[in-house]
């Protein structure tokens, strides 16, 4: 059984309704403006439809800080692409950037299927 493909097909429809609809200057509703190599890749790795969920619930989960979306190549496996949701975080103590971190990772599965949730890496920087 390939539970996968439960996903592929309606994936598939979604991403060709977006193409139609597909903004010019690749920004998205919640305020980030995503540049065109970041939307190609999103579109490369099957998670266009997601990728505005998991930008609105990062900024629900770090509310206030700086949220970027960058291209994550691994420089050791070739082909390993990834996006990296960069947050510049205004956090207290590590405890609480911990604490932050963990929820940032289960609330990814409620907005994102969890085949797809491989293809989203956390980044904090420091604020300060």
């Amino acid at each position: 059984f390939d539970w996968w493909r439960s996903f592929a097909i309606p994936r598939q429809m979604d991403m060709e309704r977006s193409k139609e609809s597909e903004v010019e200057n690749h920004s998205i509703s919640n305020g980030i403006a995503l540049a065109p190599e970041v939307t190609a890749a999103a579109e490369k790795l099957g998670v266009k439809a997601e990728l505005p969920q998991v930008i609105a619930m990062t900024q629900v989960v770090f509310p206030g800080d700086a949220v970027r979306v960058e291209i994550d190549d691994d420089p050791e496996i070739a082909d390993d692409r990834h996006l990296a949701i960069v947050v510049r975080a205004t956090t207290e103590s590590v405890e609480q950037l911990v604490a932050t971190q963990w929820q940032w990772h289960e609330q990814l599965f409620r907005c994102c299927p969890a085949p797809l949730t491989s293809i989203f890496r956390l980044a904090t920087e420091s604020a300060s």
